[in-house]
């Protein structure tokens, strides 16, 4: 076999394949440099050129550990050669291989990928298009959706509004993951708010110090802020949003939080408005509140 060069390995992909697979080696010989051998494995070289061929050839041999060879890939795999691995790898593998460009991948394999794992890329951002044409397939909140409404239950699955159900596919993914109403991977503006505003969790998007909640954005969506959730946000023009909130309480469901309220650092003001001093908790029970407060914001 021929000797492979370090600096021409950047026109090669590594083929992983099982230690016992002697005759696949064989029949490899013309093309393949073997890099490493050991007891578990062997990697083999291979010109980025014979890819498809080998795809082609070998997509079902058992003998080669597809979920490695397509994550060390350098080149997003055409979509026809994931039609022939999708049996055999992993989706997550096929999304790291296709980043940052994965839109033709979602609209070929939208049935088929796991969208949490989606929901965990950074290199992803959301447009209202691309919300629009995904909708359906998307995580807008991380609480069940039962009989077309959020309900208060979290749950060790995730939903869309149209009922389908993931899982997360490894537990790092879990850390990383931001529901749609949570993320920070958009352009949030009134109109992507507007155009959404029956698919979104407004209990996390009160929340959501990725928006800049001013004065206006807050008259517009008033019926669907949820003002608990809000005291807890530090994105809000404060002076100007407050008293709009104290005007507008309606029902103990949809109260402002004072005691979040007296430690969101972003209302540091109402110390001077008397108006507000018969609302401040000014000494807490128990840390309760600027410890959770802390905990999420500091």
């Amino acid at each position: 076999m021929e000797y492979l060069k370090e600096e021409v390995f950047n026109s090669h992909f590594r083929l992983f394949l099982s230690s016992n697979s002697y005759d696949l080696l064989r029949k490899l010989s013309s093309i393949a440099t073997i890099n490493s051998d050991s007891s578990v494995r062997k990697e083999v070289w291979i010109k980025y050129e014979d890819l498809s061929y080998i795809i082609t050839q070998y997509y079902a041999d058992k003998k080669i550990h597809w979920n490695e060879t397509v994550s060390g890939l350098k080149e997003p795999l055409e979509l026809s050669l994931v039609h022939l691995l999708k049996k055999s790898v992993d989706w997550n593998c096929f999304i790291k291989n296709h980043e940052p460009n994965i839109i033709p991948l979602l609209r070929e394999f939208k049935n088929e990928i796991n969208w949490f794992d989606i929901h965990c890329l950074d290199s992803l951002k959301w447009t209202s298009d691309l919300i629009d044409e995904f909708k359906d397939y998307l995580i807008f909140t991380d609480h069940i959706i039962i009989d077309g409404k959020i309900s208060q239950f979290a749950g060790s699955e995730y939903t869309s509004w149209t009922g389908r159900r993931y899982r997360s596919s490894d537990q790092l993914g879990i850390k990383r993951f931001q529901c749609l109403s949570s993320s920070s991977n958009l352009d949030w503006t009134s109109d992507i708010l507007l155009k959404f505003q029956d698919h979104w969790d407004w209990i996390l998007l009160s929340q959501n110090r990725n928006i800049f909640w001013s004065k206006k954005l807050v008259l517009c969506f008033l019926e669907k802020i949820q003002f608990q959730s809000i005291s807890w946000n530090t994105n809000v023009d404060w002076e100007n949003v407050l008293p709009i909130l104290v005007a507008n309480e309606k029902s103990q469901k949809n109260k402002i939080d004072w005691g979040v309220i007296s430690v969101n650092r972003s209302c540091h003001f109402i110390i001077d408005k008397p108006k507000y001093w018969n609302k401040i908790i000014w000494k807490m029970p128990t840390t309760t509140y600027y410890k959770a407060f802390e905990a999420i914001y500091f």
